[in-house]
């Protein structure tokens, strides 16, 4: 599906819309499959909304949104989230909601994860489509049957981040990851993409101060996700 165009279910845009999965288009970042369900073009900057296929270990190093609330809906896969000190089992079922501001990651412990992630206001999916490549589109299965089959045919093609296979129970990724993938990626506001931004706190961690995403190697934003120790 061509973005611009919006999905192919459209309505009045004042109501709303609905798409299809098979209009969704997907991107690889940091070792994750999204399938890109609405984006701030679709939304009206309002909101963003993926599906995401997760490997197993660190899927999300800690990192904080300082603008953006974040919600999660556990479709399949024992994850666990991160909040601030706090670590939160999360099996199917399981929705996570998470404060600007907060500290944050998640780890998978099973084969794949899989949940719904919206962030609001939107233009999360800006690093997600530009500092990643793109995925092919695929059948996933509704809510309730398992995705393993489709995630073990994807990952036999899918870029590795740093930190693939992690299971540090510290969630922190090693001083040398680290130095490798610097910088964290702040898309722009709304619908246009600004150069990388970055501030770290007095606790040194990563903050973004946009539409944040995490990237890795160059791209359009020039810059990866950081990794920070914990604090």
């Amino acid at each position: 599906m061509d973005e611009a165009q919006g999905p192919r279910q459209q309505t009045d845009g004042a109501i709303g819309w609905a798409m299809t999965s098979e209009d969704a288009p997907a991107s690889w970042n940091v070792g994750t499959y999204w399938r890109l369900l609405s984006t701030a073009s679709t939304t009206n900057g309002r909101s963003t909304t993926f599906e995401e296929l997760c490997s197993p270990g660190v899927v999300a190093p800690p990192h904080v949104h300082d603008h953006e609330e974040e919600a999660f809906f556990v479709l399949e896969g024992d994850l666990v989230f991160l909040l601030d000190e706090q670590e939160i089992e999360a099996p199917p079922g399981t929705y996570v909601y998470i404060a600007p501001g907060t500290r944050h990651g998640f780890r998978c412990n099973s084969e794949v994860g899989r949940v719904f992630n919206t962030l609001v206001p939107g233009g999360f999916d800006h690093g997600v489509s530009e500092n990643g490549e793109p995925a092919p589109r695929v059948a996933i299965p509704p809510p309730g049957v398992s995705a393993l089959d489709v995630w073990r045919e994807l990952d036999q093609h899918r870029p590795r981040p740093p930190w693939d296979g992690s299971d540090d129970p510290q969630w922190a990724v090693t001083v040398a990851t680290a130095e490798l993938v610097a910088t964290a990626v702040a898309s722009g506001c709304e619908t246009e993409c600004q150069p990388v931004r970055q501030r770290r706190s007095d606790s040194g961690r990563v903050r973004s101060r946009s539409r944040a995403a995490f990237a890795v190697g160059g791209g359009p934003g020039g810059g990866a996700i950081a990794a920070p120790a914990r604090a």
